[in-house]
């Protein structure tokens, strides 16, 4: 797994599950995206450009649901709640003996912009992380550009994937739990 794969799969685990299996959240406009996902101290803000529709959107969180599920998490809570200005929600889960408590809070009209920060605990510590704070920002720059459809992303360092090509592959094989555990791990050095 190349590293922008691992930090696309700890973004969506940071946010995760407090967002996945959420049904009546906001949708984003159609279009052109640009996110900035921003985890910890010392590790540089991740940069994407999106071009999303309603299907992709409704497919990124079935990838994300599907990419908890294969890293063996379990939830008993997960509470979301429209607020005036977006959602808030709450999530209580284990996963490899580890009880992940997160916590989230998104605001904005999602049709030009959104933002959210989403913190997450881990008691005992998961793969040496004890946790994390993610800040998500995106805005809408208008319609998709004329090389891209609906489910691209180009990374930052100009790396160009599809969610529809990903979520064919969502399921994490050892070689990826063990790029992201070392991910992880290196977060943990990094944020102390």
């Amino acid at each position: 797994m190349r590293t922008s794969r691992a930090i696309i799969y700890l973004s969506l685990f940071a946010s995760l599950p407090s967002i996945a299996l959420a049904t009546d959240l906001p949708k984003r406009a159609s279009g052109l995206w640009e996110t900035t996902v921003t985890m910890q101290k010392g590790i540089p803000p991740q940069k994407m450009k999106e071009c999303v529709d309603e299907a992709t959107d409704a497919e990124m969180m079935k990838m994300a649901t599907d990419a908890t599920t294969s890293m063996g998490a379990s939830c008993s809570k997960n509470d979301v709640r429209k607020t005036a200005s977006g959602f808030e929600s709450k999530s209580e889960c284990s996963m490899a003996g580890s009880k992940i408590h997160t916590t989230g809070s998104f605001t904005g009209d999602f049709t030009t912009e959104y933002k959210g920060e989403v913190t997450t605990t881990m008691t005992p510590p998961l793969f040496g992380q004890p946790g994390s704070k993610t800040t998500i920002t995106a805005k809408r720059l208008g319609p998709c550009a004329a090389d891209m459809k609906p489910g691209d992303i180009v990374m930052a360092n100009g790396m160009k994937m599809n969610t529809k090509d990903a979520a064919a592959d969502t399921a994490l094989d050892p070689e990826d739990l063990k790029e992201m555990q070392e991910a992880m791990q290196e977060m943990a050095k990094i944020g102390k």
